[in-house]
């Protein structure tokens, strides 16, 4: 495991500017696009259950974020897990809130 410092780390981000699908909550969608953009990823919000698992395919990485989610939002997340599974694609499950909701 490396200790590279992160000003590293966020220019090796810039460099490949990353294309991350985001399944995210309405509260926090905003805020995780404004964050990613300024590290130099391309963020992508898309939770649409047709569009998501294709979307999840091809990206470099999802975040499913499970914090208050619509019916319709959580089979976007279940298409787009699969697919990144799939596809090989890295994702990471963020459960914040999810046990006081």
């Amino acid at each position: 495991m490396s200790t590279l410092p992160v000003a590293h780390l966020v220019a090796l981000v810039r460099e490949s500017t990353p294309l991350v699908h985001c399944l995210t909550n309405s509260v926090v969608r905003e805020i995780t696009a404004d964050v990613l953009l300024a590290a130099g990823a391309a963020p992508a919000m898309i939770d649409h259950p047709d569009e998501a698992g294709e979307f999840a395919a091809v990206a470099s990485g999802v975040l499913v974020n499970v914090g208050n989610p619509t019916a319709e939002q959580v089979e976007g997340m279940h298409a787009a897990v699969a697919a990144a599974g799939t596809a090989g694609t890295p994702w990471v499950l963020d459960l914040f809130n999810f046990y006081s909701s």
